[in-house]
């Protein structure tokens, strides 16, 4: 049989997708008649349209029979121009490539089929590449742009990485044991990620694991990837697309692989890190067809570790053992599991892999609060009780007013009773074989401070201080506050309300109320009123200047948070500038740190962003000088500024800083930590606006989970809104509606303004315009009545009830409410802020259908130019623009621009269209006609077939 003329095949598939679906079937009926030897090559082709992703089927599928001539590879591929080839593997030779029809600027990675896998099942395995890398969008996952058919070649188009092999890059740069662990950290969470989205990568090795000179991981090449639970790939098995010397026993038995077999290769690339060596064979000579017995790995033989070196022995060569197990069903779970016990074993925290004996459990526990340890032995005076809380970096108000002799005193009963609390892992003082944590400590020791310290009001009501902040920083606030609380009260019986310990312990309460995980609006009124006595009493103190300046910058930021229309925003301000006044007075850094941040945070709620990034930027330097880099209060501090970023626009800029502010969080509290919840966050929203919506949900809902016991409900009401958003960009509308109602459950004030501000947004994208309008009615008098009239929040709520007012056909209404809008949004946020994009395209677009096709052109124009400067070139926001723009230039009798701006919308929203719906319908449907008045009558009908076709 000849082979099939492929571009005859291109053609007919063509011409079936550009038919109605009801006369397809007519069609192809005729054709197989007169032509039998078209069917099977057809039939393959239209069959890949119904599964693979939108851009391959628009490609014209993937079936082709290739045979590339190594000596003549094509120059141009699609509209990717080949510069030259930088790499060749099993699946086939990789290039770099670029763009050459001028429309995107960017060098990539460009992969063709080579021709020894023409086969069908070497095409399947192309396909799924494609697919999988196409759902992963990830900062450690090698990103795929494109893929397409050309000359009968297929071809991927991908993230061209700048890197070395992570082996390499730790060797080149001297990195310790410790800093090894810690990026290949990095790599189990991508493969974490992969493994939720039902992907097992199958073919994990350093060659596959790249590290960029920033320091980033990038893996690779999913290209022998299987969709795990996709029955057409559950026969995929034995050796193919694995490399031996990485692969677990099951895949070199040929048998069926799961995320168990990533959990076997990811051990042996530790081990190849951690030593400069995979591990020793099989010392049984047991042998695999295919491979040398040198290249075979093996299970947790003891020769299999007897490269590490002594100081890697213990807890490391456990996790190893662990994730080499022969067994698969041995072997940790997940490859989140490896990474939970490599940051236990950064941080000296018991590891799973380990029996948890009584003396291993201790000797964790004071390796890692060895400075907490020690000083409740040796140091005296009252600071032995903040060594406790240094882990969180507390401190205890100085007894100014006792005695030398009475604090030495003390001094000595705080010694021994810290050492009390730490002996509670000694031999007949719990069960023998007893599972001592830090947490059981705490709770041993709070009750021994409420039983055995009744006598001793004053060094319980110290004592319950210290463990009350400690508390705060395990995000126990229940138990947190009782603790706290009752050192007021015990301070104040004692000393008198005036007292500096009373005062002390009054803001330590204030300031865990105001930081709540689970805060109420009880709380936060409270925080302030305490806040509030606290400022009253230390004004009059010299001996207060710090707990003035701890007071005033807690109620200076409590005004902007909780009681925004309490008073005069500039009120808010006057106290934080006086904190950060005082601070400086008493030369106190790290005062001065925490005044800065909160007055950064003012500013960024209020609109001035070259003040709130230059004060995060200093709050960052003072936090990290006082604290060191690696503090709570740094990473606090670079988180704000993450959210700072998103907060106008600078999505790109957000990124970095939100991640790096995550793993540095996961190093300090573990990966299961309240604490993880705001990064979490600020990644989850940051990913929404840039698109990417499947990693935006999976951030979100690992905030969820990780808060779900702690989390306000005012906290969980704003996760629950980007969650609804991150579905909605997925085409999940009932889930996305089922979310929102959910957040407004739970919402109050000025957030309750935002959240049914995002869920109007929703109900218009859905076309649902009359419950939209309610809804952004709803959330314009929250947010007037909560933050005032000209707030940019406000304006922008304005701006999107202008945008569905217009769109119901009350024109003359919504031209004031879209003015003001802008008006608004120039003074707060100045003449470029990318809020504006969207309500000039509203202003725009109504300037058209007034018939002012010249005003239209201007607003829409300056639209263009805002959006395509503030997102990303591939995002749905510039596609929606650049369609309204096309437009608009039509109206002008601009029509060489007009089609080629339309026809950059469409390419950009094709992607997205099930999600945009409407922007699809509308830029197709301007092409079509752009074409037919143009008498390209050919061009106007693939067009207008598009419009007839379903959106998913």
């Amino acid at each position: 049989m000849n082979a099939p003329d492929w571009p005859r095949i291109l053609n007919l598939a063509e011409e079936v997708w550009g038919l109605p679906r009801e006369e397809r079937e007519r069609f192809l009926a005729a054709l197989f008649e007169s032509d039998p030897n078209v069917r099977e090559p057809l039939e393959r082709i239209l069959g890949a349209d119904e599964r693979a992703p939108t851009f391959l089927r628009a490609a014209g599928g993937l079936d082709f029979a290739q045979d590339i001539d190594r000596s003549a590879t094509p120059e141009r591929l699609g509209p990717y121009a080949i510069l030259e080839e930088i790499g060749e593997g099993g699946m086939g030779r990789v290039f770099v490539a670029e763009r050459a029809d001028g429309r995107f600027e960017r060098r990539t990675a460009l992969k063709i089929l080579a021709s020894a896998f023409a086969s069908e099942s070497a095409r399947e395995r192309f396909r799924g590449e494609a697919g999988v890398l196409a759902r992963l969008e990830h900062p450690n996952v090698a990103r795929l742009y494109d893929a397409g058919v050309d000359q009968g070649v297929a071809f991927l188009v991908m993230e061209l990485v700048d890197g070395r092999r992570i082996t390499d890059f730790a060797d080149s740069r001297g990195l310790s044991a410790t800093d090894r662990v810690l990026l290949f950290e990095e790599v189990c969470g991508a493969v974490q990620y992969a493994h939720q989205q039902l992907v097992v990568h199958r073919d994990l090795k350093p060659a596959n694991i790249l590290v960029t000179d920033d320091g980033v991981v990038k893996l690779l090449d999913f290209g022998v990837a299987e969709l795990h639970g996709d029955e057409a790939h559950k026969e995929v098995g034995g050796a193919s697309g694995m490399t031996p010397a990485y692969a677990s026993p099951e895949q070199r038995r040929g048998e069926p692989t799961a995320t168990s077999t990533d959990v076997y290769s990811l051990g042996v690339v530790l081990h190849e890190l951690l030593t400069g060596r995979r591990p020793r064979s099989d010392p049984s000579g047991a042998s695999v067809s295919g491979w040398t017995e040198t290249d075979t790995p093996v299970g947790p033989d003891r020769s299999t570790f007897s490269e590490l070196p002594a100081s890697l022995r213990g807890d490391l060569e456990c996790i190893l053992g662990r994730a080499l197990e022969e067994d698969p069903a041995r072997r940790y779970p997940s490859a989140q599991a490896l990474l939970d016990d490599l940051v236990r074993f950064r941080t000296s925290r018991p590891v799973s892999a380990r029996s948890a004996t009584v003396s291993y459990r201790a000797h964790r526990f004071v390796r890692r609060n060895r400075v907490a340890v020690l000083g409740s032995a040796l140091l005296s005076g009252s600071i032995v009780a903040g060594a406790v809380g240094s882990y969180w970096q507390g401190r205890v108000a100085a007894l100014e007013r006792d005695r030398a002799e009475v604090e030495a005193a003390r001094a000595e009963e705080v010694t021994e009773f810290l050492t009390g609390v730490f002996n509670v892992s000694m031999p007949g003082d719990g069960p023998p074989a007893y599972e001592i944590s830090a947490a059981e400590i705490l709770d041993r020791g709070a009750r021994r401070v409420e039983n055995e310290l009744a006598s001793q009001p004053l060094l319980q009501a110290q004592m319950m201080g210290v463990l009350g902040r400690v508390y705060r920083g395990l995000a126990e606030d229940s138990t947190a506050h009782v603790l706290l609380e009752r050192a007021v009260a015990r301070n104040r019986a004692e000393l008198g309300a005036d007292h500096p310990r009373t005062i002390a312990a009054v803001v330590d309460l204030a300031e865990h109320l105001a930081n709540r995980f689970d805060r109420t609006i009880e709380h936060e009124h409270e925080a302030v009123r305490l806040f509030d006595v606290a400022v009253s009493a230390a004004r009059q103190r010299p001996d207060l200047r710090g707990e003035l300046a701890r007071a005033l910058a807690g109620l200076g930021s409590s005004y902007l948070m909780f009681l925004p229309r309490s008073g005069d925003a500039e009120a808010s301000r006057g106290r934080l500038e006086e904190a950060r006044s005082v601070a400086r007075e008493l030369n106190d850094l790290g005062l001065l740190g925490d005044a800065t941040h909160f007055l950064a945070w003012w500013h960024m709620h209020t609109g001035g962003a070259e003040d709130a990034e230059r004060l995060f930027q200093e709050a960052l330097d003072l936090r990290e000088r006082r604290w060191g880099a690696t503090s709570p209060q740094t990473f606090s501090t670079l988180t704000q500024l993450g959210w700072f970023y998103e907060g106008i626009g600078r999505y790109e800029d957000a990124r970095p800083v939100l991640e790096r502010a995550l793993e540095a969080r996961r190093s300090i509290y573990g990966p299961d930590h309240p604490r993880m919840g705001s990064s979490l966050n600020g990644l989850g929203l940051v990913h929404l606006r840039l698109g990417a919506f499947e990693t935006a949900e999976f951030h979100l809902r690992e905030a969820l989970r990780l808060r779900e016991e702690t989390m306000a409900d005012s906290v969980s009401a704003n996760t629950r809104a980007w969650l609804a958003q991150a579905l909605a960009g997925q085409a999940r509308f009932d889930e996305a509606s089922a979310e929102f109602d959910q957040a407004l459950t739970f919402s109050h004030g000025s957030q309750r303004g935002r959240i049914l501000n995002d869920y109007g947004v929703f109900l218009r994208n859905r076309q649902q315009l009359a419950e939209a309008e309610r809804r952004f009615r709803q959330a314009w008098e929250a947010q007037r009545d909560d933050l005032g009239e000209t707030h940019p929040y406000t304006a922008t709520v304005l701006g999107n009830l202008g945008g569905v007012v217009s769109a119901r056909g009350r024109q003359e209404e919504a031209v004031p409410l879209l003015t003001q809008a802008v008006d608004i949004i120039q003074a707060t946020r100045g003449a470029d802020h990318a809020s504006l994009g969207s309500i000039l395209v509203s202003l725009g677009w109504l300037h058209f259908v007034q018939g002012d096709a010249d005003e239209a052109h201007r607003v829409l124009d300056r639209a263009h130019g805002i959006v395509t400067a503030s997102w990303p070139e591939d995002h749905w926001r510039v596609g929606h623009t650049k369609l309204y723009y096309g437009v608009a230039l039509r109206g002008v009798r601009r029509a060489s621009l007009a089609e080629e701006v339309l026809l950059d919308a469409h390419a950009i929203l094709a992607p997205h269209k099930r999600a945009r719906g409407e922007d699809w319908y509308w830029v197709n449907t301007h092409l079509a006609q752009l074409y037919a008045g143009d008498g390209r009558d050919e061009e106007a009908a693939r067009f207008r077939a598009m419009i007839e076709t379903p959106s998913d």
